[in-house]
């Protein structure tokens, strides 16, 4: 026999494409607020130039799904709910409209930013979407202000706002907080005189920061450990919308060693040769109000 080559148009008829199915998001496109933000156009559906953003929104419904779902049915009072840095309000809106489909009593949700404009923008959209239990105001985090707050959100805030955003949960005993730290830069500008192993990756100064970053999250984590929170590491959006991508999260927990946490703590602040941390510094007079 002669081996003949035959020439077709390519076709997927007989392939099996189960694995292409879309994706079943917890959240629905046509949430009027997606539309209100620009996310969606007025079928619902979800703009080209928008779908990054539309996921890393759907992405975090389902993690705070997982998270507070069953918190937010059984909830007898209104969950009160705090955004530090809400930018646009993306998350504010979501979480709010989350809690509020499904809970028993109406939220009481607040979203702040320094930035003027978007804080107009938001409360505009809130009204029109009569959203009464939700408003936005342009106000600077204050971590020494205990405020009315059972779920934190923190999302990209630079340095250590991150930590007075903590901070202020921590004074304000929040049963959950979704943190996404961004900017670590506290840590990695102590350690270049650190005198410990740490210093043969200090010597290439692109992991000498990325080093730092992990050194300061893991701090945070720590931290929250040792005033009874049980938290935990995740990737919550996709890297190539945004290389911030890793969220701290947590919930109280009184099964956590505090004692122990603390130890270990100050067993990484000894090995990687800083001096201070801004969330141990906000939170000093608390640690000492528990210890007495």
């Amino acid at each position: 026999l002669q081996p003949r080559l035959y020439r077709s148009k390519a076709s997927m008829k007989n392939v099996d494409q189960q694995h292409n199915r879309a994706k079943n998001y917890v959240l629905d496109s046509k949430r009027p607020y997606l539309q209100g933000l620009g996310v969606t156009n007025a079928k619902g559906d979800v703009v080209k130039k928008h779908y990054g953003k539309f996921r890393q929104i759907a992405n975090f419904v389902e993690i705070i799904d997982r998270d507070i779902g069953t918190f937010v049915t059984e909830a007898k009072d209104p969950i009160s709910m705090l955004d530090l840095g809400c930018g646009k309000g993306y998350l504010t809106f979501a979480t709010y409209d989350y809690i509020r489909s499904r809970a028993q009593v109406e939220p009481r949700a607040r979203g702040i930013d320094i930035k003027t404009n978007v804080i107009d923008l938001c409360n505009n959209l809130a009204g029109n979407l009569n959203f009464t239990g939700l408003e936005f105001q342009n106000v600077r985090i204050q971590p020494k202000t205990p405020q009315d707050v059972d779920i934190l959100i923190a999302l990209h805030a630079c340095d250590t706002a991150t930590d007075d955003a903590l901070a202020l949960g921590l004074r304000s005993n929040m049963q959950y907080f979704f943190c996404a730290p961004c900017c670590q830069a506290e840590i990695a500008a102590q350690i270049s005189t650190s005198n410990s192993d740490f210093d043969l990756v200090n010597r290439f100064a692109l992991m000498k920061r990325r080093q730092a970053d992990i050194i300061t999250d893991v701090c945070r984590a720590l931290l929250l450990q040792s005033f009874g929170y049980d938290v935990k590491f995740l990737e919550f959006t996709a890297l190539e919308h945004t290389s911030k991508n890793v969220m701290l999260a947590g919930r109280r927990d009184a099964s956590v060693d505090r004692e122990k946490a603390y130890a270990d703590y100050l067993q990484l602040k000894q090995s990687a040769g800083f001096s201070h941390h801004a969330l141990e510094e906000n939170t000093a007079d608390l640690r000492a109000n528990s210890a007495a």
